[in-house]
């Protein structure tokens, strides 16, 4: 049993497994603490753990924010113990040292607990970031592989307006800027309720300046185009009118 333990009194109570009989020998050794030095933020600590024999990493939190600390062997998550400077554990020990939490500013200390065998350990201190808030029907930067979450309301005058007019009120879409390095297969998503089109900007009509629509985003489908370098627009709306519309958008 191995097990990070603070100063102070101990019982440690032993039974016999199964009709047994016997002498018991019971043995109490200080675990070895090897000095692993600093963790930077983002950058990863890599070191071999003897076997019996654990590791303690010290940083420094200078923002407080949501962090994650990784410390990862060979198919497995290593035990441990995160304290703060005075020793007071912050969660509790002997957790998988895999864990997310909002820091304090301040100093803190990663203890990874022993394992039977040696083996390498790679220690990774991240600092989870929070998602813009997007506002508004303006460019937004939609960058290439990943999700974007985003709330689409209809204008005033639409949600306001009697089905039965004739001239219904403008609905101005969000637009999606995204810029591609070279030609490429592209497949743009929207949400089941979203619809939109997709066009390319002109550099040389100014900024600004989009080419004729090249696609349009049905509602629950995607779009998929061969594209050339360069940089594109795509729009998005919602599919019949409502006062707003949670719209999720992925090039």
């Amino acid at each position: 049993m191995r097990q990070y333990l603070r100063e102070g009194d101990f019982q440690a109570t032993v039974t016999a497994e199964g009709r047994s009989q016997g002498h018991l020998g019971v043995e109490l050794r200080t675990t070895q603490l090897i000095d692993g030095g600093e963790l930077r933020l983002g950058a990863p600590a890599r070191i071999t753990m003897p076997a019996g024999q654990g590791v303690v990493y010290r940083f420094t939190i200078a923002e407080p924010g949501e962090y994650r600390l990784l410390a990862m062997g060979l198919g497995f998550v290593y035990g441990c113990r995160l304290e703060d400077a005075a020793g007071w554990p912050i969660a509790p020990p002997n957790v998988p040292a895999d864990l997310s939490r909002k820091l304090a500013p301040g100093d803190y200390r990663l203890v990874l607990l022993p394992q039977p065998i040696a083996g390498r350990a790679v220690t990774l201190l991240s600092r989870r970031r929070e998602a813009p808030r997007l506002t508004g029907h303006r460019p937004h930067p939609l960058a290439l592989g990943t999700t974007v979450t985003h709330l689409w309301r209809e204008p005033e005058a639409v949600a306001s307006q009697p089905q039965q007019d004739e001239q219904p009120a403008p609905r101005p879409p969000d637009l999606w800027r995204f810029d591609l390095p070279a030609a490429a297969t592209t497949t743009i998503t929207l949400d089941s309720e979203m619809q939109g089109t997709l066009t390319r900007l002109d550099a040389d009509a100014g900024p600004g300046a989009a080419s004729p629509e090249l696609g349009q985003v049905p509602p629950g489908r995607a779009l998929s185009l061969e594209l050339a370098a360069g940089p594109w627009c795509a729009t998005g709306c919602g599919s019949r009118p409502r006062s707003w519309w949670r719209a999720r958008s992925r090039c």
